[in-house]
């Protein structure tokens, strides 16, 4: 079992590998705002470059807004996990789930920034945070795989407008503050 597990790690990060290798190397950039942050109306910015070269991708959220005061703030293993979302549905939709495919990529996320905010910043809203990196994910996907052999594999950016219906605050009847928002 422990072999199977292994292989499934040696094959997903193979694949991976075999895939980046395919496509053009290069700096690719796209950049995304969303309005409204917690209680303080304002715009944030975040910024994803992707560097290709080789085998290898970095994704670099310098330029990103700082984290806030709201709950609209992440740390940097949720921005990867909204990655994830894109790279298993997309990219690597055929490779085995694991986290193997993670071995030829590496992450520049700001300290201090919306994406990696301090460990006392307020994340509960961390989903519309990310959202910005679901949105930013095919732009620059598709901007470095159009003109490789992978181009079937291009899509379109789902926009900056997503199915949150409900974002919400305030006191709960025990008193307590609470946020949350109801989505999908």
């Amino acid at each position: 079992l422990a072999g199977l597990f292994r292989q499934m790690l040696i094959d997903s990060e193979e694949g991976a590998r075999k895939r980046i290798r395919g496509w053009c190397d290069g700096t690719y950039r796209a950049v995304s705002f969303a309005d409204t942050l917690g209680t303080v109306e304002s715009l944030t910015r975040t910024m994803l470059t992707i560097i290709k070269k080789g085998e290898e991708l970095t994704f670099d959220f310098t330029g990103t807004s700082p984290e806030n005061e709201g709950p609209v703030n992440a740390f940097a293993h949720i921005t990867a996990a909204h990655m994830a979302i894109y790279l298993y549905a997309y990219a690597f939709h055929d490779l085995p789930i694991s986290s193997g495919t993670f071995a030829p990529l590496n992450f520049i996320v700001p300290a201090g920034s919306l994406l990696n905010a301090g460990p006392e910043a307020a994340i509960s809203q961390s989903v519309y945070a990310c959202y910005q990196v679901t949105v930013l994910a095919p732009i620059v996907f598709s901007k470095m795989m159009y003109a490789s052999a992978q181009r079937d594999l291009v899509t379109a950016g789902a926009g900056n407008n997503h199915t949150v219906p409900f974002i919400y605050a305030g006191i709960n009847q025990y008193g307590a503050r609470i946020a949350d928002l109801l989505a999908y």
